[in-house]
């Protein structure tokens, strides 16, 4: 064990700076924490409110539909008993419509309506004619029997006739009654069926805004949004770098969907054969413009966000490419170099230096590192001796 100095002065300062940044980035995700919190709570109340209107909703439907409509659809059952009478006693050749049941569907409800009016409609023409020709009839054989009557001895009395007549009149106005107090329940039904469309409009509308409601409110439970926005992001990414990817290798390659799934692998594309990779497969140069073109998508996503990165530094990897690539490869960083960024590339390749303005090279030697900024003719010299520097220098090269 250390023993303390006599003196406390000579006790070392301890640096709280790191501390005080852990504390205020904990009280940072504590306020989002509790905002998030106020907000699921506010969300569960207004889901709370919701049912509570479906409940009250439901409790008007029945009260205000379903009962009124039980009770038109036994009218209307009474209304078809009458009209089968009527047909019956008639004898006419009318179908009658079949029974309506409950429950029932508008629609259904609708066509049975209207098939029991136009039967209706029929047995009342029906009725209405056979009464005008019961009459002239009764009036016709009135005048026979009163002149039968006069010949007979002793006179016969013509009321049992007439009794019969009166009696077939009743008939017809029976069944003309009943006809009318159908209509007359038609036109109520046509009324409260427009109201039932309605109400059903606004219940289909509240349970969608429930299910709405319900969605996100999943969504914002803890972590779920911040999957769901590291997912969106990361899509985000993939369609940046494989246009990036498809333009350094002559389209040949590209990113897959990664899907919804949060921990599904990402994979490459060959476009030549159609099937998805994984990157394991990809030979090295392959690996090194898939992280390249992963790298400049992330710029141009972060320059469309509204942020800006300032420098991108590349370490090696270049070593891995053929002649194509490499010059795929440095092409699209001069690209971003030429929107006012920085861009380093650090290698042993020599080629790399025949393409990039400045370049430091660093040499190793038995005192240390030696640094030199290598000129034009330096660079070509370089490219031409092919000498990869291997051990013993490394380029360190600047894109802007």
């Amino acid at each position: 064990q250390l023993a303390l100095p006599p003196d406390p002065l000579e006790l070392e300062t301890v640096d709280a700076t790191p501390v005080d940044r852990a504390s205020y980035a904990a009280r940072e995700r504590e306020k989002i924490l509790q905002l998030r919190e106020r907000e699921r709570n506010r969300l569960r109340a207004g889901i709370e409110e919701t049912r509570t209107a479906l409940q009250r909703l439901d409790q008007t439907r029945k009260t205000e539909v379903e009962e009124p409509l039980q009770t038109l659809v036994r009218a209307l059952a009474d209304h078809r008993t009458a009209l089968a009478d009527a047909v019956r006693e008639l004898a006419v050749d009318i179908a009658v419509p079949g029974a309506i049941h409950y429950p029932v569907d508008a629609t259904a409800l609708r066509e049975g309506l209207s098939r029991l009016r136009e039967a209706m409609e029929q047995v009342l023409t029906q009725a209405t004619d056979l009464r005008h020709r019961a009459l002239a009839a009764a009036d016709e054989a009135r005048h026979e029997a009163r002149q039968v009557a006069a010949q007979l001895d002793p006179p016969a009395d013509p009321t049992d006739l007439e009794a019969l007549v009166r009696s077939t009149g009743r008939a017809a106005d029976e069944a003309r009654y009943t006809a009318r107090d159908a209509t007359r329940a038609s036109d109520g039904f046509a009324a409260i069926l427009d109201d039932l469309l309605k109400l059903r409009q606004t219940a289909d509308e509240v349970a969608a805004l429930e299910l709405a409601l319900g969605d996100l409110d999943a969504t914002l439970k803890r972590g779920a949004f911040l999957k769901w926005l590291t997912l969106r992001r990361s899509r985000d990414l993939l369609v940046y770098a494989s246009r990036m990817l498809g333009e350094m290798t002559g389209n040949r390659y590209s990113f897959a969907d990664p899907g919804d799934l949060e921990d599904q692998q990402w994979l490459v594309v060959d476009n030549d054969s159609g099937q998805a990779r994984s990157p394991a497969s990809l030979s090295g140069g392959e690996q090194f413009i898939g992280s390249l073109a992963l790298a400049l998508g992330m710029v141009e996503m972060m320059a469309r966000s509204g942020g800006r990165l300032e420098s991108l530094f590349l370490d090696e990897g270049f070593g891995s490419l053929d002649r194509s690539n490499l010059d795929s490869a440095i092409e699209a960083l001069s690209l971003v170099a030429g929107t006012g960024r920085m861009v380093g590339v650090i290698s042993h390749v020599a080629a790399v230096a025949e393409q990039i303005d400045d370049v430091l090279a660093v040499t190793r030697t038995a005192k240390g590192s030696q640094v030199t900024w290598l000129s034009r003719a330096q660079r070509q010299e370089l490219a031409r001796s092919d000498v990869g520097m291997e051990g013993a220098s490394a380029l360190a090269g600047l894109l802007d």
